[in-house]
């Protein structure tokens, strides 16, 4: 493993945040939320697109950072 991603790690696993916010960091920085796009990889699901906004394919991106409909919540 890369030494600056050891030193990310380190860092996000020192957090003084609950375990909790820990694990969510990590599943969204590996892919390991169940986004449309994972579960449609895992062929659970066949369409991608954001179920709140129609307009684009929902990865962790998009839910955390640019679906305008969910950044309102």
């Amino acid at each position: 493993m890369d030494e600056g991603v050891k030193i990310f790690w380190k860092s996000i696993w020192r957090l003084k945040v609950p375990n909790k916010v820990k694990v969510f960091l990590w599943r969204a920085c590996s892919s390991a939320l169940p986004t449309k796009v994972g579960l449609h990889k895992r062929k659970i699901i066949d369409n991608k697109i954001c179920d709140q906004c129609l307009l684009e394919i929902e990865d962790e991106v998009h839910v955390i950072w640019s679906c305008e409909c969910i950044q309102i919540v």
